[in-house]
């Protein structure tokens, strides 16, 4: 009743599942080049973080040093008359290290609104804080790469 047919390998048609095989070979090398790229994307991000963090520590400690240095010329200058004399007031030294103070006060207060943390963290740049913070924010999320919802 049924007959069985040989069939020709000539007649038969390969080219789709070779066609099938290059697209996924080619779907899986632009997924390795994708990820590659994300994994370099990471960690020139993390270098630009800590660059960041170093810039902005330097620029505090240098922030720190003028205003230092401007005091104390500000002091060497206003006062010298009074290593002349040899004689001081102490009602006007009295005064002058509260204007200091106050001085000194309002430039903490400015350096902590500016970078959001308390003078002593500022400053205080040791490398256990350094790598404490560090490991906390290990993986974070690249924010340069657009979220399009695919549909």
């Amino acid at each position: 009743m049924c007959r069985e047919r040989t069939i020709d390998d000539r007649n038969v048609d390969n080219t789709v599942d070779e066609e099938n095989n290059e697209l996924i070979q080619q779907i899986h090398n632009e997924l390795n080049e994708l990820l590659l790229t994300t994994i370099n994307l990471q960690e020139e991000s993390k270098r630009l973080e800590n660059e960041a963090k170093n810039l902005i520590y330097e620029n505090i400690q240098i922030q720190i040093e003028a205003r230092l240095l401007k005091d104390k010329y500000y002091y060497r200058r206003r006062y010298s008359f009074l290593k002349r004399k040899k004689s001081f007031n102490f009602k006007q030294l009295k005064k002058q290290i509260i204007i200091q103070r106050k001085n000194f006060f309002k430039f903490e207060r400015r350096l902590c609104a500016k970078y959001e943390q308390p003078l002593y963290n500022i400053i205080s740049n040791s490398k256990n804080n350094f790598e404490q913070q560090q490991q906390q924010r290990q993986f974070r999320r690249i924010r340069s790469i657009s979220t399009e919802s695919i549909d």
